[in-house]
């Protein structure tokens, strides 16, 4: 039939139905309309329907139940769309767009028990043999034969068949194997259906069940305590839906059977959030890159938990897989049963949020460290005792780890690069051009920028110990070095684990764990600790090296040896005295100091030098008038660099102050002690008061220098001594060394408390040599001595040649003369005598100046001694009895 034809039967159909059937009378009328539906049918403008367009609506109709909360209807459309695209053809798209058109507001107006109503008409009955017998009967003959293929094959095998006969067909008329072993028949191979048993899989299957508007599908309670099981072991279930942020929920599209949904959901809720904790170990345990040793320790030790978790859950499958007759099916009673293994778990999921939202990444390791010890902790003190015994081993695998590189630096001194989570410090200059700030310098703790030490809490009263005993092991090993021999020292190994710190019967005692952790650490630090710190002292005792060292800085320093001293600064005061530039060369006064010391056999010679500080050249005349002349010279005795660690750079500062106040004290006694009293008139005022100033300059420096040398010097030396026999380690020693140094530093009036004391002091002495350098000659003025100037200075020695009894002053020099003495009269009061010119006669108001300048001078340090005496502790008698000592001489 052609295309027109069939268009003109459809279209007449078409108009039939609509019009209905018309008359005879109205044939006109309906062929002027089928003529008009064919004229539009041929000539219509519109297209074939857009098949996207279809679909994006379909879609947009799909999205628009799930926003209006109508999600049972978008899943039946979408299930229904799959269904159909796989029996579509050309037209669905028209059919689609016709339904869509004839739609009435779907979300508000369907209902899912209409769209279930609506069945799909079931399929056209199957052909089945009877149907086939029934029209074509098998009666007729020979059609049970058995046919013999072979007859035409060229193939010379017979057929299997060819061997039965009628005899072998069954009484029904069907034919029956020749040999039973050989061949079957086809019904014992099929296993027949039982559509009860698919029934009750079905059923069990709830997820494949189409959801309901008016009621969720039911779920049996042990398919629910399945999918339980299912989810805290990590598989996707139906009754548990996970979100981006690894969360567990419930799925609200299931309800339990035979309980309320209230009541269910509290009990998977309770599920869930146990399956989230879990989720969350397992997602830490999946995160390798980028790990320290401790974190990896820790990753590993959490997944061992994890499959004894898994090993568990496997067992109560089997528990409902095969249940005994007894079982109890029972979500209540699964979940009492597991909460002795997830309460664990979940408080060492609740550890990882907390660090990892609180604590940068490089330093989770330790805080890992320090929070399971504080778990471990609070679980003793709530007598959870089985949460305990979890942390603890916990606890003490990662505790393992972390403590392997603190063993090895304490048993070998080493300090690897890639033990980044130490919280020692190696620094850059390591080498033996360093070795003399080895224990100061080379290794520092670390910490952040808050000052918190880079590792855990329950270290930090051990840290010091720690970095102690590798410090001592890498000296120990420089020591050999350098003495070319084998280390004879060993520490004894020491174990480091759970039964070693804390036994299994300590774990249960009343005793705070974080108690018996210090005490069981600090012991196990105080045995290699002991062994080190030991041998360290003995090599540096051994040979007598600390000792030495100690005898040679009193002798050079400290004035330990009184007539050495003597010699040294009568050989420097006359040199200075004579006015010699050279008096203060580094080379000569170096040689002076090796000369007089080099025999001693606390002293090695070439380590002794001595120099001038830059800027002390100058005019030697006003420069000798003062004490402080004496600081240019500055003495350094390098100590081997072992004892360099312990009598540090900072120690040998002070000891140079004191040899310096100790060389002027000196230099001012000198001067007074070698004017002499000559024949003449003594019944002059000015003879008597100089007489008298004299005598309490004098007895003031001599009471400072045996107040320095005996009550000071000698006393701490021999308390130091003491102390450093009896310190047990390196750290102590140098502690004891250093408070000894800064006790020296105060007691003798040189640190910065006392300084206005010091200065008083010095210009105490500078008076002294201003009183030492004032002419004496009664020849200018009554022509006889009075004094001996033996010991006056270059200038005066100068003068004394220009104006000899046999010769009278040239007349310029009676004019500078009398011109100096004028000025000088003029500025008395003004003037501190120390500044004077040289060239001064004997004047009785100057030296009742002087005499008052001293009282002020001495009154000022008596009453500052005092003053300091009752502000101190333990320096207060020394300064007591120095000060009344001191009295004493201004009194006489």
């Amino acid at each position: 039939m052609s295309h027109t034809a069939r268009t003109g039967i459809l279209i007449d159909a078409l108009v039939e139905q609509i019009v209905g059937n018309l008359d005879k009378r109205h044939g006109r009328h309906l062929a002027s309309l089928k003529e008009s539906a064919v004229q539009k049918l041929n000539h219509h403008p519109y297209g074939r329907t857009n098949h996207f367009d279809i679909a994006d609506q379909l879609d947009g109709l799909e999205e628009k139940l799930h926003i209006l909360n109508r999600d049972d209807l978008a899943t039946a459309l979408r299930a229904r769309r799959d269904e159909l695209s796989r029996v579509a053809s050309k037209w669905t798209p028209e059919i689609l767009a016709l339904l869509l058109q004839l739609s009435d507001q779907p979300a508000a107006k369907s209902t899912l028990g209409e769209v279930q109503a609506v069945r799909r008409a079931s399929n056209s009955p199957s052909l089945t043999w009877d149907q086939i017998v029934a029209d074509d009967p098998l009666t007729e003959p020979g059609v049970w034969d058995n046919i013999d293929h072979a007859a035409d094959s060229s193939d010379e095998e017979g057929s299997v068949l060819s061997g039965l006969d009628d005899a072998s067909l069954a009484p029904d008329g069907h034919p029956v194997s020749v040999d039973d072993d050989a061949m079957t028949r086809a019904e014992a191979c099929t296993i027949s259906d039982n559509e009860l048993s698919l029934a009750d899989l079905q059923t069990a299957q709830f997820w494949r069940q189409p959801p309901d508007a008016h009621c969720e599908p039911a779920v049996a309670e042990i398919q629910a305590i399945r999918e339980v099981l299912f989810m805290l072991s990590g598989v996707p279930t139906s009754l548990y839906r996970r979100t981006a942020d690894a969360r567990i929920l419930v799925n609200d599209d299931y309800e339990l059977a035979h309980v309320s949904p209230e009541t269910a959901r509290h009990v998977l809720m309770s599920f869930a959030d146990d399956g989230t904790a879990i989720e969350t170990l397992r997602q830490m345990t999946r995160a390798r890159t980028g790990q320290t040793p401790t974190m990896q320790t820790v990753q590993a030790a959490v997944e061992k938990r994890l499959r004894h978790f898994d090993r568990a859950l496997t067992e109560m499958h089997q528990t409902f897989l095969t249940p005994a007759p007894d079982t109890i099916v029972s979500l209540m009673e699964v979940h009492a049963r597991l909460q002795s293994a997830v309460r664990p778990l979940r408080a060492v999921a609740q550890l990882g949020l907390e660090i990892q939202r609180s604590v940068e990444p490089q330093l989770q390791d330790f805080n890992w460290l320090e929070r399971l010890f504080d778990r471990c902790c609070i679980s003793q003190a709530t007598g959870d005792q089985a949460e305990f015994a979890f942390m603890t081993q916990l606890f003490f695998e990662c505790f393992q780890t972390y403590a392997k590189p603190v063993r090895q630096w304490m048993r070998e001194g080493v300090l690897r690069p890639r033990d980044c989570g130490m919280f020692i410090h190696q620094t850059a200059a390591v080498d033996d051009a360093h070795r003399d700030v080895l224990w100061h310098e080379w290794f520092t703790l670390r910490s952040d920028d808050a000052g918190r030490l880079y590792a855990p809490r329950f270290i930090y009263a051990a840290a010091d110990q720690i970095v102690t005993t590798g410090k001592s092991l890498v000296f120990l090993q420089h020591l050999d070095a350098a003495r070319s021999r084998a280390p004879s020292y060993c520490a004894p190994e020491a174990s480091l684990d759970l039964q070693s710190l804390c036994p299994t019967d300590a774990l249960s005692s009343l005793a705070p764990f974080a108690e018996m952790f210090n005490v069981a650490f600090d012991a196990w630090i105080a045995k290699q600790h002991h062994t080190a710190s030991a041998t360290l002292r003995q090599q540096l005792c051994a040979d007598g090296g600390l000792w030495r060292s100690l005898d040679a800085l009193e002798h050079l320093y400290l004035f330990a040896d009184g007539h050495r001293s003597g010699s040294m600064a009568t050989v420097l005061f006359d040199k200075l005295d004579r006015g010699q530039d050279t008096w203060h060369d580094r080379f000569l006064t170096t040689e002076l100091f090796q000369t007089i010391f080099g025999s001693l056999g606390c002293v090695d010679a070439e380590r002794v030098t001595v120099r001038s500080v830059p800027g002390s050249q100058g005019d030697l005349r006003e420069h000798r008038r003062s004490v402080q002349v004496l600081q240019t010279i500055v003495l350094d005795y390098r100590l081997p660099w072992p004892m360099r660690n312990i009598l540090t750079a900072a120690s040998q500062d002070v000891y140079q102050r004191i040899f310096t106040f100790l060389l002027q004290v000196r230099r001012a006694r000198s001067m007074l002690e070698r004017l002499r009293l000559l024949d003449g008139p003594q019944d002059r005022p000015e003879a008597a008061l100089f007489f008298s100033i004299r005598h309490r300059l004098l007895w003031f420096a001599s009471t400072l220098y045996t107040y320095l040398t005996e009550v000071v010097l000698a006393a701490a030396a021999q308390a130091m001594r003491r102390a450093m026999a009896a310190a047990a380690e390196v750290d102590s020693m140098i502690k004891v060394h250093r408070e000894y140094v800064l006790r020296l530093e105060r007691q003798c009036l040189l640190s910065k408390p006392v300084g206005p004391l010091h200065n008083a002091v010095i210009s105490l002495l500078d008076l002294a040599i201003l009183l030492s350098d004032m002419p004496r000659t009664q020849r200018r003025h009554a022509g006889a001595h009075v004094f001996d100037v033996s010991n006056r200075s270059i200038s005066v020695s100068h003068a004394h040649r220009r104006s000899s009894p046999d010769r009278r002053p040239s007349r310029r020099a009676r004019a500078s003369s009398e011109g100096s003495d004028s000025s000088d009269d003029a500025d008395d009061d003004q003037a501190d005598p120390s500044h004077r010119p040289l060239h001064q006669p004997l004047s009785l108001e100057r030296l009742r100046q002087m005499r008052r300048q001293f009282a002020r001078l001495c009154g000022f340090v008596t009453v500052g001694l005092r003053g300091v005496a009752r502000a101190a502790t333990d320096d207060g008698t020394r300064w007591t009895m120095l000060a009344e000592r001191l009295e004493w001489g201004e009194k006489t």
